[in-house]
Parts: structure tokens; C-alpha cells; sequence
């Protein structure tokens, strides 16, 4: 089972990822799709990190 590491990276990126949509949907331009690109692919990324992690090291 994962733990409290995952848990956290997990509400923690998700926060971050949440706001770029948002501002996506108020903004509607080609800039805050990129964003919401982004952080979509670091949202991802990060949280597949944190897993190994917390599954390997913790």
C-alpha cells in the first residue's frame, strides 16, 4: 500500500494541476492551454516518481 508521501504529492500536485485548469477555463487562450499541458505532463510524471518512491524507499 502506499503511503503518506504519495498521499501528499498526490493532493499537492493535484491542487496545482486544478488551477491551471481553471484558469484555463476562464482564460481560453493558447498560452493556458500550454500551461495546462505542462502541468498535465508534470502532474503525471511527478506523481509515478512518488510512487516508486514511496513504494521502494519509505
Amino acid at each position: 500500500p502506499l503511503g503518506a508521501l504519495y498521499a501528499a504529492v498526490g493532493v499537492a500536485l493535484g491542487a496545482v494541476f486544478l488551477w491551471t485548469v481553471v484558469r484555463l477555463h476562464y482564460e481560453q487562450t493558447e498560452a493556458a492551454a500550454f500551461r495546462a499541458f505542462h502541468a498535465s505532463n508534470a502532474y503525471l510524471g511527478l506523481l509515478l516518481f512518488a510512487v516508486v518512491f514511496d513504494a521502494l524507499v519509505i
